[in-house]
């Protein structure tokens, strides 16, 4: 249980998991805790979980949460977004989303695979008529032609 000093807790060259930062109204402090937090690593990585408002796509305080983060991934239900990676090698992973589920009482991810947003619905979820049916109101469908070669 933590409100402030975030950079004591690192350990410079481990894994260091935060599970979420809360901020109250002062969102906009994230950047400094991030840069903090990078200032004392030196061989390892810290993975920060930040609270997010289901209709954004970035975390708590925004872009300010972001302009550090070597790799920035948004999780809503049942889809991941990267929206930002740095360094990366071979085929750009910006913007990429997958689906995926959750099994085993939360202990493991299932299903992982390409998405994209419904062609019918445009990634709202619904049409004119209501509820899409294609994508059965989710807003997001299986990545056409995806196979099991998009992970190798």
């Amino acid at each position: 249980d933590r409100r402030d000093n975030w950079k004591d807790i690192i350990r410079q060259d481990n894994i260091n998991i935060i599970d979420w930062i809360g901020l109250g109204d002062n969102f906009y402090q994230i950047g400094t805790i991030i840069d903090g937090i990078q200032s004392k690593l030196r061989n390892g990585i810290a993975l920060i979980s930040l609270q997010k408002d289901p209709k954004k796509d970035r975390g708590i305080g925004g872009i300010f949460s972001e302009q550090l983060a070597s790799l920035y991934i948004s999780i809503d239900f049942e889809r991941m977004t990267v929206l930002k990676a740095k360094d990366w090698q071979g085929k750009n992973p910006n913007g990429a989303m997958d689906g995926f589920m959750i099994v085993d009482y939360g202990s493991k991810f299932h299903n992982i695979r390409p998405i994209e947003k419904c062609h019918k619905c445009h990634g709202f979820g619904t049409t004119a008529k209501g509820k899409c049916e294609d994508c059965y109101g989710k807003g997001y469908t299986d990545k056409e032609g995806a196979d099991d070669k998009t992970y190798i």
